[in-house]
This record gives C-alpha cells, sequence and structure tokens, in this order.
C-alpha cells in the first residue's frame, strides 16, 4: 500500500502543476482515486491488527467442521444406495468431490478412486475421524460401520488436505484442499506433533498445522482487496491525467498535454516497476520475472503489456490532437526548408515504429523459452501465449497510429514536390539495411515493407480517407493491418528457424557418447554387492530354487535409482557361461566377455565397459561382468547390461516421475539425421534420404555453417564433432507455409479485432444520429456477407473434422488394445490357470509393451491389478493396485467389450483405453487390459492445429480476395447511384431537363425509369406552372383595367344622367327625341361597367382546390337548377363519378355551359340542353349538348383565346 501512497502523491502533484486547466467536473477520477486510496489504507490497517494468524487456524478449522459435515452426509447418502444396489459400481451414483470406498469383511467391493485405494488395516485403526498419511500427502478418513444383508461392512470418505509428490515437475506440484485451505504453504502432521491442534466439534484432535509466513501472506483476502485498491487507485489517477491532458488537447497545447501523459503515466510505470507491483501485493504468472525478463523495463510479460498500453494511450492522443497542432505551426511549416526537415523526421519516425514490431518478436523469442508463437508448428494456446498475442496487437495498433500520423504530414508537406517525397521515402527506407543489427532478412523486410506500404499509401490517398467514414477507410485499416501481420509472421518464422537451430545444436551435443561417471561407480559398487551376496550364490548352486527372484532381488535391492533412466536386462548365466536364465537365444558369457571386454570399451573400474559403438539405438551402453562364486568356487556368472533409455512416444512415465540424472537430448518433429566419418555414412534415421535427395560430395560441408542450408524446404544443419564424425540434422520446415499460416493467423485476430472496433464505432455513430453513404454500406454488407458464412463454414468445417479425427483415433487405441490382446490373450489364460506363472505373463507384457512403445496395465475381473509394464510407477506410489472404478462398471457389470475414459496424473490429463480379455475355450472375461495414450491430446491437437492451419489460410486469401473484388464491386454497382446524383443535381425549372437511358429492366432500370417519369411530371408541372403564373398575370391586368375603366365610368353615367334630368323639360317643350343619344350613351356605359365587373370577378377568382368530389352529384344539381329555363336533362351512365378537383368551380362550369347553350338558341326555338356523363377508357367525360346556332367553324379555334367572345357583352375571360 505503501506503492500505491508513492503513485498516488505522484500523481496529485503532477495534476496539481496544471490545476489551471482543471474543472471540477474533471475531477472525478481523482476524488475516485483518493477515496479508494483512503480505503485501501483503512483495509490495510483493519489486516494488520484484525486478520492475525490465530484466525486463520479459526477459518481453517471452521472449514474441517463444514467439510466433515458434508462427508457424514455423503456416508448416509451411500448407505442407502448399497441397500438398493445389486452391485455397488454399477449402483451407486455419488458426487465426486472425494474418494469413497467400501469394504465387506476386509475384501474391498467399492472405490471411486482408482489413484489411491487404502489397505483395510490402515482405514480400521484409529477413531471414526482420524489422519490418514500416504506417502508426501494427508487425508482425513471419515469412517462408518453398518450391516446389510447380514454382512458387516465398512465404508470411508477420504478428504484430501495436503498432496505432495516424491518428484516435483511440471505436472507434479504439491496442492492443498482449496475448500480448507488458502495456500500451499501449510504443514500438517499427527495430534501429536509440534504446531496448532485442529480439532473437531466434540474436541476430538484431528491433526496439527503450522501456517508458514507465505501462507500468512499469500492467505490474506485484504492482499487481493488490495490489489484491486490499487488498480483502481491507478487507473483513477490515470484517468485523471488523461481528462487533464484530453482537455489540453482540445484548447491546442497538444505539447503540454502530450507532457502530461508521458511524465504521469510513465511515472506511474515507473514507481510500479521499482516497487515490483504487483507482484508484491499477490505474486501472479502473469507479473513472473522467470517465464519472461528481457530488461528492467520489460521484467515480465505483465509489465510489458502494460508498457505497451502506455504507448498506445500515448499514440491515440497524438492521433486525435495533431490537426490542432498542423493548424498552430502552420505558418512554421509552410517554410519550405521546415517541411521538408519536418517530413524526414516523421518518416524516420515512421520506420523506427516499423521496426519496434520485428524487434518486439526477437524479445519474445531471446527472453523466454517457454511458449512458441508459430501458429504451424502448435496449435495449443496457453496464457502467456495469448498474452504475447496481446502485446502484438498493442504493437500492430501503434504502429498504425503513428504511421498515420507521421505519413499523413509528410504527404501533406511534400505534396508539391513528389520527387522529394520518392526519394526520400526510398532513402529512409534503406536505412535498416544499413544500420540495424538484425540478421539480413530481417532488415531487408522491413525496408521492402516499408516502401511498397508508402507506394500504396501515395497511390490509393488511403491517409486521406480517416476523415469521413467510407469503404476506403476500412481498406486503409486492412493494407496497414496486412503489412504488420506480414512483418510479424516473417519474425516468427525467423526466430523459430533460429530457435530449431538451437535445439539441433543440443542434440548434436547430446548424440556425443560421453561417460556417465557416477553411473560408473555406482554400476561397480552394485556389481560388487552382487557377487558378494550369499543369497545369489546359493540360488545358483541350487538349480531347485526359483531363477526368477535372483533377476528380482538384483533389480530391487541392487540397483540404485540413478538407473532408472537405463533400461537394465539382468543375464544369468551357469558356471559353463551358458545361458541360465532371462537370456537372449544364442548368447552366451564367452561370446560377451570377447566382444566387449577389450582395452577400447575398458573403464577405471573392473571389469566394467562402456561400449562406444554407433547403433541404431544410439545411447549410452554399459556392461558389467560379475562372477558369482560360493566358498570360493565359481558357480555362474551375471551379466548387467544397461541402456540409456530411449523416451517412448507413447510414455511419459520415465520423464514424469523418473528420477533422471541423464538428460536426453530431443530431436526436432519430423527431422532426421545421419552421421558421416571420413566422408561416408555410417548411420542415419528417419525419413529422409541422405543418399538419393541430396548431393553428399556437393553439399556436405556447406552444412558446417552456423545457420545451415536450405534446400527444398528442408533445412539441414551439421555439426563436426571429436574424431573426425559430421552429425547432419534435416528437418522439414516448409518457410512459405509456415509464413503464410503465422501471416493468416495474425491478420484474421487482427481484422476481427478491427470489425469488433468498427461494429462499436457504428453504435456509437447511430447513436449521435450520423450516418455513413450508401456505398460504404454496400461494400461493408458485402464484406459481411462473405465473412459470417465463411466464418460458419469454417467453423463447422474444423468441428466435423475434429470429431471425426477423434473417432477416428479413438478407433486406432482400440485397434492397437486389440492386437495388444490377442497376443496376451493365450498367456493371461495359463496364469488363470496356475498363478505361478505371473513371471511369465509379466515377461510377455513387457515385451509387448517395448515392442509396441506403450504402457501395459493388466488387471483381473475382480479390478485388481496383476502386473503392468511399469511396475517402477506401482512401486513409487503412482499407480494404484486398483482399476479404474468406471472401467469396471463397464466391462464387467455392463457388458461392454471396450472404454476409453479421461484420466489424470497430478496435471497430466491422458486417456485410458480398458478392452476386456475373454477365454479362449469359455468366452468368460479372464482380465482387464488398460493403455494410457499420453499423447492423445499433442495429437488431436496437431491434427487439429493441420485443419486450422488449412481453413485459416483459405479464409484469409478468400478474405483478401474479396477484400479487392468488393472494392471495384463497389464502384460497379453504385456507379448508377452516382449517375441520377449528377443528373438530379442538374435538374433545374428553367431548363430542359434529359431523361436517363438505362437498358436493363432490373432494381437500377426501374429506379431510371421512375426517375424518367419523374422528369416527365417535372416538364408538365413547368407547364402548369407557366399557366398559373399567365393566369395571374391575366388577373392582376383584368384587375387593373377593370379598376381604370369603372374609375371614369361613374362620373361619366352622373353626368349624363344629370344631363337627361336637364333635358327633360326641354324634350316635353320641344317634342323632340333629345334622350335617344343619351340613353344610348348610358346603355353603352353599363355595358362597359359589366365588362369591368366581369373583369373584377375574374380577377376575384379563388385558386382552384385539389379535392375529391362527386361529378354525378355536381351535374345533377345544376340540372336540377336550371331546369326552370328549358328543357335541360341528363344522361348518366352507370358508374362512379369521383374526381380529383375544385367542386364549386366545377359546378360553375357546368352552369356557365349550360346558360351558354339556352342563350345560344334562337328565340323561335325551345332551349334542349343535354348533360351526359360516361366513363370511356377509364376516363371521366362530360358533354352539354344544346341546339343552339352553335359556333361558326372559322373562329372554332379562338374560343379559348383569352379576351375572345361571340356575345356583345362577353369579356372573353370565362
Amino acid at each position: 500500500m505503501g506503492n500505491d501512497l508513492c503513485s498516488g502523491y505522484f500523481s496529485l502533484l503532477l495534476i496539481v502543476s496544471v490545476k489551471e486547466h482543471l474543472k471540477i467536473r474533471y475531477n472525478s477520477f481523482l476524488l475516485a482515486g483518493l477515496l479508494t486510496f483512503l480505503w485501501g489504507g483503512i483495509w490495510l490497517l483493519w489486516e494488520a491488527y484484525y486478520v492475525t494468524p490465530a484466525k486463520h487456524y479459526e477459518r481453517i478449522e471452521q472449514a474441517v467442521h463444514e467439510e466433515l459435515e458434508w462427508s457424514v452426509d455423503l456416508l448416509h447418502e451411500l448407505k442407502a444406495q448399497l441397500t438398493l444396489a445389486q452391485d455397488p459400481h454399477s449402483g451407486v451414483r455419488l458426487p465426486a468431490r472425494y474418494p469413497i470406498y467400501v469394504y465387506n469383511q476386509g475384501s474391498l467391493v467399492y472405490w471411486s478412486e482408482h489413484q489411491l485405494v487404502p489397505s483395510i488395516h490402515d482405514l480400521q485403526q484409529g477413531d471414526s475421524v482420524f489422519l490418514y498419511e500416504e506417502g508426501e500427502s494427508q487425508y482425513l478418513v471419515v469412517r462408518d460401520r453398518f450391516i446389510l444383508r447380514q454382512q458387516s461392512l465398512l465404508t470411508a470418505v477420504l478428504i484430501p488436505l495436503r498432496g505432495d509428490f516424491q518428484v516435483n515437475n511440471a505436472y507434479l506440484q504439491p496442492s492443498v484442499n482449496d475448500r480448507i485451505f488458502a495456500s500451499t504453504e501449510v504443514t500438517l502432521g499427527p495430534p501429536e506433533a509440534t504446531g496448532v491442534l485442529i480439532e473437531g466439534p466434540s474436541g476430538l484432535p484431528y491433526f496439527t498445522a503450522n501456517l508458514e509466513n507465505g501462507y500468512l501472506e499469500e492467505g490474506l483476502p485484504g492482499h487481493w482487496v488490495l490489489l484491486y485498491l490499487g488498480t483502481l487507485v491507478l487507473f483513477s489517477w490515470g484517468g485523471a491525467l488523461g481528462r487533464c491532458a484530453w482537455r489540453l488537447g482540445k484548447a491546442g497545447n497538444l505539447g503540454k498535454g502530450l507532457l502530461v501523459l508521458v511524465l504521469g503515466w510513465g511515472g506511474l510505470r515507473a514507481i510500479m516497476l521499482v516497487s515490483q507491483l504487483p507482484n508484491t501485493l499477490v505474486p501472479t504468472p502473469l507479473f513472473e520475472p522467470l517465464i519472461f525478463y528481457s530488461s528492467a523495463w520489460n521484467p515480465s510479460l505483465g509489465d510489458l503489456l502494460l508498457n505497451l498500453l502506455v504507448g498506445v494511450v500515448w499514440s491515440l492522443y497524438v492521433f486525435n490532437f495533431y490537426p490542432k497542432w498542423m493548424l498552430q505551426r502552420r505558418q512554421w511549416v509552410l517554410s519550405r526548408r521546415n517541411s521538408f526537415i519536418t517530413a524526414v523526421v516523421l518518416q524516420l519516425l515512421a520506420i523506427s515504429v516499423l521496426t519496434i514490431l520485428v524487434m518486439l518478436v526477437e524479445s519474445l523469442y531471446h527472453n523466454s523459452s517457454v511458449f512458441s508463437l508459430d501458429t504451424y508448428s502448435s496449435f495449443e494456446f496457453s496464457w502467456s501465449r495469448w498474452v504475447s498475442i496481446a502485446g502484438l496487437v498493442q504493437a500492430a495498433l501503434i504502429y498504425f497510429l503513428i504511421s498515420h500520423v507521421s505519413l499523413r504530414i509528410s504527404l501533406k508537406l511534400t505534396e508539391g514536390n513528389l520527387v522529394f517525397f520518392i526519394l526520400t521515402s526510398f532513402l529512409i527506407g534503406s536505412l535498416p539495411l544499413f544500420l540495424l543489427p538484425h540478421p539480413l532478412p530481417l532488415r531487408l523486410l522491413l525496408s521492402v515493407s516499408h516502401w511498397v506500404y508508402i507506394i500504396l499509401l501515395f497511390r490509393l490517398r488511403l491517409t486521406d480517407t480517416l476523415s469521413q467514414v467510407r469503404y476506403s477507410t476500412f481498406l486503409y485499416f486492412f493494407v496497414n493491418l496486412i503489412i504488420s501481420a506480414f512483418v510479424m509472421a516473417y519474425g516468427i518464422y525467423f526466430y523459430e528457424m533460429e530457435r530449431l537451430i538451437q535445439q539441433k545444436q543440443q542434440f548434436a551435443e547430446g548424440l556425443e557418447i560421453e561417460n556417465d561417471f557416477l553411473g560408473e561407480y555406482l554400476l561397480d559398487e552394485a556389481g560388487n554387492k552382487i557377487a558378494e551376496d550369499r543369497y545369489i550364490a546359493s540360488h545358483f548352486s541350487n538349480p531347485l530354487l526359483p531363477k526368477n527372484s535372483v533377476v528380482e532381488k538384483i533389480r530391487k535391492v541392487h540397483m540404485p535409482d540413478h538407473f532408472e533412466s537405463y533400461d537394465v536386462n539382468v543375464y544369468l548365466f551357469d558356471q559353463e557361461g551358458e545361458a541360465w536364465y532371462n537370456t537372449p537365444q544364442g548368447l552366451n558369457f564367452r561370446s560377451l566377455r570377447d566382444n566387449y571386454a577389450v582395452q577400447s570399451y575398458a573403464t577405471e573400474f573392473p571389469d566394467l565397459y562402456f561400449i562406444q559403438e554407433l547403433d541404431a539405438n544410439l545411447s549410452e551402453r554399459y556392461l558389467r561382468l560379475i562372477e558369482i562364486k560360493r566358498e570360493g568356487f565359481l558357480v555362474g556368472y551375471v551379466v548387467l547390461d544397461l541402456r540409456l533409455k530411449k523416451l517412448q512416444p507413447n510414455s511419459v512415465y520415465p520423464q514424469l516421475f523418473g528420477k533422471q540424472t541423464v538428460v536426453q537430448p530431443k530431436l526436432p518433429e519430423e527431422s532426421s539425421y545421419a552421421i558421416f566419418q571420413e566422408g561416408g555414412m555410417v548411420f542415419h534415421t528417419g525419413s529422409f534420404n541422405y543418399y538419393q535427395d541430396l548431393d553428399l560430395e556437393k553439399n556436405l560441408e556447406a552444412f558446417i555453417q552456423p545457420d545451415g542450408m536450405l534446400l527444398q524446404g528442408i533445412h539441414h544443419w551439421g555439426e563436426e564433432q571429436r574424431g573426425g564424425r559430421l552429425i547432419v540434422i534435416s528437418t522439414p520446415v516448409r518457410p512459405f507455409s509456415r509464413i503464410v499460416a503465422n501471416f493468416s493467423f495474425l491478420y484474421l485476430i487482427f481484422v476481427s479485432i478491427t470489425l469488433l472496433s468498427i461494429a462499436v464505432y457504428a453504435v456509437r455513430f447511430a447513436l449521435r444520429g450520423e450516418q455513413i453513404n450508401y456505398a460504404t454500406k454496400i461494400q461493408l454488407y458485402l464484406n459481411l456477407s462473405f465473412f459470417l458464412p465463411l466464418l460458419v463454414v469454417s467453423v463447422t468445417t474444423v468441428s466435423i473434422i475434429t470429431s471425426a479425427y477423434q473417432e477416428e483415433v479413438t478407433e486406432a487405441y482400440f485397434y492397437r488394445a486389440n492386437s495388444i490382446a490377442t497376443n496376451l490373450g493365450e498367456e493371461l489364460t495359463r496364469y488363470v490357470k496356475n498363478p505361478n506363472e505371473k513371471s511369465e505373463l509379466a515377461a510377455t507384457l513387457s515385451l509387448l509393451a517395448k515392442h509396441t512403445e506403450s504402457d501395459l496395465h493388466l488387471y483381473n475381473t475382480r479390478g485388481e491389478l496383476i502386473t503392468s509394464s511399469q511396475i517402477r510407477m506401482q512401486e513409487n506410489g503412482f499407480l494404484s493396485d486398483y482399476i479404474n472404478p468406471y472401467a469396471l462398471a463397464e466391462i464387467r457389470e455392463l457388458q461392454n467389450t471396450q472404454t476409453i475414459l479421461d484420466e489424470a496424473i497430478g496435471e497430466l490429463d491422458y486417456k485410458a483405453v480398458y478392452l476386456g480379455i475373454s477365454s479362449y475355450q469359455s468366452g468368460q472375461l479372464i482380465g482387464v487390459l488398460s493403455i494410457p495414450f499420453f499423447d492423445a491430446r499433442q495429437e488431436l491437437g496437431k491434427e487439429v492445429g493441420l485443419v486450422l492451419t488449412s481453413v485459416m489460410n483459405i479464409f484469409t486469401v478468400l478474405f483478401l480476395l474479396f477484400l479487392v473484388a468488393s472494392y471495384f464491386l463497389s464502384g460497379v454497382l453504385t456507379f448508377p447511384l452516382r449517375l441520377i446524383t449528377q443528373k438530379i443535381k442538374r435538374t433545374t425549372l428553367s431548363e430542359r431537363n434529359e431523361p436517363l437511358e438505362w437498358n436493363t429492366h432490373d432494381e437500377i432500370g426501374l429506379m431510371v425509369g421512375e426517375y424518367n417519369r419523374m422528369v416527365v411530371n417535372l416538364e408538365a408541372s413547368k407547364e402548369a406552372l407557366a399557366r398559373s403564373e399567365k393566369e395571374s398575370a391575366w388577373r392582376e391586368m383584368a384587375k387593373q383595367v377593370a379598376h381604370e375603366i369603372k374609375n371614369p365610368l361613374t362620373p361619366m353615367k352622373l353626368t349624363l344622367q344629370h344631363m337627361r334630368r336637364k333635358l327633360g323639360d326641354q324634350e316635353q317643350r320641344q317634342g323632340g327625341n333629345l334622350f335617344a343619344p343619351i340613353d344610348s350613351l348610358l346603355k353603352q356605359v353599363d355595358t362597359l361597367s359589366d365588362i369591368a365587373t366581369s373583369f373584377s370577378s375574374f380577377a376575384k377568382m379563388p385558386v382552384p382546390k385539389h379535392e375529391v368530389f362527386d361529378l354525378e352529384e355536381v351535374i345533377g344539381v345544376q340540372v336540377t337548377l336550371h331546369s326552370k329555363d328549358g328543357n335541360v336533362g341528363s344522361e348518366i351512365s352507370p358508374g362512379a363519378y369521383r374526381v380529383l378537383g375544385d367542386e364549386k368551380l366545377m359546378g360553375r362550369i357546368i352552369s356557365n355551359l349550360i346558360i351558354n347553350g339556352i342563350q345560344s338558341v334562337p328565340a323561335e326555338r325551345e332551349p334542349m340542353i343535354s348533360v351526359r356523363l360516361s366513363q370511356p377508357n377509364g376516363n371521366v367525360l362530360a358533354e352539354v349538348q344544346d341546339n343552339g346556332t352553335g359556333i361558326a367553324e372559322e373562329i372554332q379555334n379562338k374560343v379559348f383565346v383569352p379576351n375572345f367572345s361571340t356575345k356583345y357583352t362577353g369579356s372573353g375571360i370565362g
């Protein structure tokens, strides 16, 4: 917590230094950090004064009580199920938390765990609950007895307390029951031992416990709480720094903001590194230097990941605010000299960040050997591999951000000088060839990648695509990811080859046969003891005594554990030197002595010979010749023949449990090697044909190079050893396939993360109400329509192939088991008839195990172990005397002939095949054969990896091809849209709009047709608008004319009327016709007034409405209205006559036509008006017919001309 305090003070001082830029609303992160810091201090004080060691012991005791209560309930349930079950193994179904055992009169009748089976003698001692120790492990036994079917049964549950092994390795590690203990740092002992006594609820002592310091630290839950709180403090203060820097950047102070981030976040990381946080609180493998350590700044994978995260934050800040910096420095960068200098510096920055990608891969390979990044060779992903991939993702993101900023600014600054940009790009891209210390292939890779990237950016102008979301934006992402993935993939291949050469060097060193001096001393001591053993001498002198007991005693008593890494053969010869027991046919003591008891094989010990000849085994071989004497007389010979074991492909027992002191070299997978001496090949192994596939005379010396030689996809490496011996190791590496596989994997990882980020950004985009253009949508949908089905097909294919391969592997295991059982059946039948022939059965089993390169265990029908090819494992407690109970239930009770089960030894998971062996005569089950397959997981992983690699390669190639194709296809698909857009932009009301020509009838053709119809309608609308404008102009003119006419008419009419009154008396006196002229003038004035009134009425006419009405109803009303003026009738055809228009205006039109028709009939005729309504061709036709004089043919074309009228009083504007 003190480390957090330092971090808090540092961050607080940093924020205070820029306090003038902070507002209250930006202090939320800082406030959260301070509160978390205070709470962490309170928690630390609480733990220091309240959580004492006594509290830990109380917790342990309480947990033991809870587990005991659960176990007692389990025994009650077991009793109930045993009462109903006919056979325990098939009838008992209980939770598999702890092992359960049932004994009937001293015999084991049920067990739920076969790795550990305690004897009835061990369980009968002590109380009903007591401590039971087996080897290095401790258990708490809960025991009970009850009577079932007049038989006394003893039931027991073993609660694991602490488990340990004599040998600790990657698979066998100490463990504790995590329901009881919080850490492995605890020592347990019997109640009488020294320590804190753990008692039961009744006060019965169970065991003692001693908690070590590691337990007190690791077991504190507060340490995890402090880690959590410290993380919150760091992120809170880091968030406050980020908000401060962000605000400074938005204000245009990019330099100050970047300084806050660099000093703030860099300071936080420095404090964590100096204080070794978080490893000082809670040690975790992520921050463990043993797994990865490259420098003080990167002491672990976790620190590397955090450092890259800080780099991402810095890069994002620069990426977001560099445009404002450009605007602020506009005058400075406009200088030609400054622009060129800046462009050169930025391109150097871009190539430097690209170099970091290779350096990161180099660091991961050179500073850690526990994992590989090569997808082609291994598709098993550990947590460390996933963390490394996360680091590669962060590095790729940094490269994109920094290269974008650098190259975009560089392109802008040199936009007017293309030659300078191309020249500087080429020269700066060439710098890795001359300046970097890496091998030439990596330097060339960096230069070519930079050149290709620059060409693509310049040619496609990709750096300009981030201002707006377009498809070219995603193309920019994918192009950058291609460069990053390819550089990393080649780096992985290069350093995998470097590691392969190291493996070959180690293997070649292992092939140099050297003396095992400690083994020689121990073997000489063992030979002397055997020669002095009276028991052995007595068995040689008495031919009636069993000879196999001699071999067993030599193996078990006289051979030290040092020789567990050797295959030990014990040969017995009589006093004449002839084979006596356990000796290969045709072998005698004299031939062994003549061939090997020579000076060239002699050691410093007498009768001990070290064989140094090349054979198929290529392993150390010792012969120890021993004379057996009794009372001074020679009675026989014992020969010890020891060969360093060759690890069997299907067995991990020797490397798991054996105390191996001699480390055997491991040949790289699929490798072949040959040994040459004096120009000729004296030994070779593997599938590679050195005679046919290799020109030995030409290439043999060329292989003796530090890096070897690559020929036709096979890497050959040689080393010259002492004695003129040359070892050549050849391994298929398939460079192209390996690089493509790693590129595909990395690229798909990068693309998946990019698409996920795009999806998040799209959601944010939609929430802000913004939209991307239609062409981009089409291209994205095309990619998704390809990506998702291909992903589904790939996953389905891998799943099907994996399932099929699992079935194939299972069938292969069963086939191998059946083959072995067939060869074992006859010997097992003899053993069932005569149990004294167990040694012959064991020898046959061992021989079969050696020939089939398998570990074999044989059980009887009661599930008891008869013999095993790995009998040492049974002696060391790693193989129990009983079969897996589930296998016994499947084969014996359920009558299945074979089954395959998942089993485990420590942390090693494997498959085990169980096969029932039946008698040839009776057909009854006589035994069960068990074969563990430790390579099942590796084989399945390898095959699945090959399938996944192929699928990924196909997926990536198709995705890239489709990406390019969709880029061009989207242009073709969106061409009509762009064409229509351009046409619509040119559409106006002032000029004529031309229709589009599109000769297809697809959706685009329909849209073009609709556009053309729109153009036609637009032209009609233009004409209607013109007519409307003319009518408006006529109305305005009629209004003015009416006004101008009416103004003088009123005084004229008044003057004429006044004159008529004045002349009225004179008319009477003179008797003349004086009124006629005045009346004529008054009539003309009235006519002019009517014309002005009609003009005024026309100007006041409302704008026609557009509404749906019934035309039949309108005509009916007008016919009824005018029927009194003459014979007016209607003829209406059946149908509906709902039309769009102005109902009142239509009524006036019909009324005017009827009136005009009546007025056109001469006085001597009776008006006959007929109004007809019909629907010809889907249209509505209204006709008004009269029997008047009609319109003369020569003036019919003037009827609709404004101001033309055939009536004397008409205005011609109706």
